[in-house]
């Protein structure tokens, strides 16, 4: 995840998709696919790859991200615009459930 300090809590970056309520939230498989994309942007200094485990970004998800409808998973280190990152969006329920079922598979 791409994240920041706001106010002493982390922020995680999310984006606006269209002109609707709609947002998704980046998710990268390495650092230096997260790397790639934070360096790609114009994100400002402030903004830092963060690691997080499947348990984690599920409950974030579930609790102060609820906000966020979609993940866009290892979206490529181009303009947040592009369609083609747009064709890989998940719906945040599905995601959610593909992390926890992850999650589940290694500790058994």
């Amino acid at each position: 995840m791409i994240s920041r300090r706001e106010k002493g809590s982390p922020e995680l970056l999310n984006i606006a998709l269209g002109a609707g309520d709609e947002k998704a939230m980046p998710v990268f498989s390495s650092e230096m696919l997260a790397r790639a994309f934070l360096r790609s942007g114009d994100l400002g200094p402030d903004w830092r790859v963060r690691e997080s485990h499947n348990g984690e970004l599920a409950s974030l998800l579930l609790g102060p991200y609820t906000d966020v409808t979609r993940a866009l998973p290892n979206p490529l280190p181009e303009p947040l615009a592009a369609e083609d990152a747009l064709l890989n969006l998940l719906d945040r329920g599905s995601f959610v459930s593909f992390l926890l079922a992850r999650g589940r598979d290694r500790s058994g």
